[in-house]
């Protein structure tokens, strides 16, 4: 299966569409753009926050990601990269592949989990040539992405914390 590697740019929020996504660059100039919805963006905001070595919110402080990490970690295994692939209607689902000494193995997972983990464990993230196809048609119809990028939006992101999330 041919891969392709992807960098995680942040967070784009659209007030007018009321939207928040997670942006994803390709090496050959395309985005990838997963929608996510408030509680999702809440998480992978934190995740973003810890990356970056600047305290997530306190609602946060107890992560589901962290568990994840603190179960897998004393059996010895390791996250090793997570594929975004096309399920269909403009649906992307993400796997989650494992290593356990000579043992590779791998489990579906929600696709902003997957990210999110992948953020914190900062391990690669790919999408598959199938993926890769469906955004690069999509962009050579339409030269425009999903959610309007202006001034307005800019800002804002800039000042954007994980407790901006909070209800």
């Amino acid at each position: 299966m041919s891969l392709r590697q992807m960098s995680i740019q942040g967070l784009h929020r659209c007030r007018k569409a009321c939207k928040t996504a997670l942006i994803l660059d390709s090496s050959a100039g395309w985005k990838l753009w997963i929608a996510l919805t408030r509680e999702e963006a809440h998480r992978i905001a934190s995740e973003l926050q810890i990356e970056s070595n600047r305290p997530a919110c306190r609602c946060h402080a107890n992560s589901l990601y962290a568990l994840i990490e603190g179960l897998l970690s004393p059996g010895g295994i390791g996250i090793t990269s997570v594929i975004l692939d096309a399920s269909g209607g403009d649906m992307v689902v993400a796997t989650v592949k494992m290593q356990t000494g000579a043992l590779d193995t791998a489990a579906t997972c929600h696709t902003a989990d997957a990210l999110a983990l992948a953020i914190r464990l900062r391990v690669p993230v790919f999408a598959t040539e199938t993926l890769a196809k469906l955004v690069e048609a999509k962009d050579a119809g339409r030269r425009q992405d999903p959610l309007p990028a202006d001034a307005e939006t800019a800002s804002w992101l800039d000042k954007i914390k994980p407790a901006d999330f909070a209800q």
